[in-house]
């Protein structure tokens, strides 16, 4: 999300804990695809990944579901 100075807001979150894992399967699927690599930058995802990090009360698992979004889109997944 943007703020109107056009920077990334980081210290939000659209998300609660009710709706977070919903949201985190979301990125999960979409980014399962090369397809949503062509369709939105890597920025894009990586702006919605950050707004999912930094909801508060998040699990372990859930942190550790979004660090391996952020490893595939830097490159870096392991296989």
């Amino acid at each position: 999300m943007k703020t109107p100075s056009g920077k990334a807001e980081s210290t939000h979150s659209p998300y609660t804990l009710q709706n977070v894992d919903d949201a985190i399967a979301h990125l999960e699927q979409a980014l399962s695809t090369y397809e949503a690599l062509v369709v939105f930058s890597a920025n894009y995802w990586r702006t919605r990944i950050m707004q999912v990090t930094v909801t508060p009360g998040l699990t372990n698992s859930q942190r550790q579901r979004l660090q391996r979004l952020l490893a595939l889109l830097d490159g870096t997944a392991r296989t």
